[in-house]
């Protein structure tokens, strides 16, 4: 199994979480790549595993965060035209920084369509999830 993570590895230092899913993984997939926007997606890959998609909407100038959002679901889309599966770890309903509204009401149905899976983290979050979205 191939898996591209978005974040995989680079967040260890502010969340240990994801290293340490993936770390413990490693024996039992192929490969387990770090979605980079700026370097070519891998082909082949089997699992999109997304954990806060919110961060594409937030931090810097409004057309940067269109910019990398709008790469983003277009990666998606490329991925799934391929017979990738996305999952979603859903952690937090909302963003912890602002977004700009209009930007997550463009960006959260395109992103929630292209969704095969989502991972909950208690019957509490997935309730409020589906509520919520």
């Amino acid at each position: 199994m191939r898996i591209v993570a978005y974040p995989a590895y680079w967040n260890r230092a502010l969340n240990p979480y994801n290293a340490l899913l993936y770390e413990s993984m490693t024996p039992f997939v192929a490969e387990i790549s770090e979605y980079m926007p700026l370097r070519a997606m891998p082909r082949n890959i089997d699992v999109f595993h997304v954990h806060w998609p919110d961060r594409l909407i937030v931090g810097g100038s409004l057309p940067r965060r269109f910019a990398r959002s709008a790469l983003f679901i277009t990666r998606l889309a490329v991925a799934k035209a391929r017979g990738t599966r996305v999952v979603w770890t859903v952690h937090n309903l909302k963003p912890h920084e602002p977004a700009v509204v209009a930007l997550g009401v463009i960006f959260w149905p395109l992103f929630l369509r292209m969704l095969d899976g989502a991972i909950y983290l208690s019957e509490t979050s997935r309730s409020q999830a589906l509520e919520y979205h």
